[in-house]
């Protein structure tokens, strides 16, 4: 099986690099190649996927290893310092996420995984496709709230912030303000505070906070 093939040699790659090892003193030309074998690892376990012929607990479980190989590409590459490689892994990410997020408890394990995707995404500032930060942020939202985790919830929130643009922030300040409120924190308070909020934006929070 050449499926079965591909992943030894991935495995055999990931095998030189140290699991406790520093990754920021991997110098850049070497951990960029990490990167890539750790996304090559998670598509050739998302390709082995087969609906017809597999339970659908065997398909999650390589779902979610797939998931986590796609995870650790692009914290290798935000490492690196290459953005390519950070904005590949998480396109890749979110394509699994589809085939996951219909299911409550899928959503839960996934909460972890997003919260330190966007984390990498905002470290290397990858802003140019903000429709995926938003995409993920919906997934996020809707799973914290679902397991009343709402200061990730909201931590999520404001790390995407930096990431889209301020038209399309609607959504961004509609999550904030559900996850204030579920913390009892005064969110017209917070949002006065910040002062490069349009002025737009402002009173479209105000006039649907009353």
């Amino acid at each position: 099986n050449l499926y079965k093939y591909g992943l030894r040699c991935v495995e055999n790659s990931l095998s030189l690099l140290n699991p406790n090892q520093n990754l920021a003193k991997i110098p850049a030309s070497r951990l960029r190649w990490y990167s890539l074998a750790e996304y090559l690892y998670a598509d050739t376990l998302y390709l082995m996927i087969n609906e017809k012929t597999q339970e659908k607990e065997s398909q999650e479980t390589l779902l979610f290893y797939s998931l986590k190989h796609s995870l650790e590409a692009a914290n290798k590459g935000a490492q690196a310092g290459l953005n390519i490689l950070v904005l590949d892994a998480a396109k890749q990410f979110w394509n699994i996420c589809t085939k996951l997020q219909e299911s409550a408890a899928n959503r839960k394990r996934l909460i972890y995984p997003i919260f330190s995707l966007i984390g990498y995404l905002k470290d290397c500032k990858e802003s140019s496709e903000p429709d995926l930060i938003l995409l993920l942020i919906k997934l996020i939202s809707l799973a914290a709230l679902e397991n009343q985790d709402y200061q990730n919830g909201e931590r999520a929130v404001d790390m995407a912030f930096e990431l889209v643009p301020k038209n399309l922030q609607k959504t961004l300040w509609e999550n904030k303000m559900i996850f204030m409120s579920k913390q009892g924190k005064n969110e017209l308070q917070a949002i006065s505070n910040m002062k490069e909020v349009e002025a737009s934006l402002q009173a479209w929070v105000n006039g649907n906070s009353r």
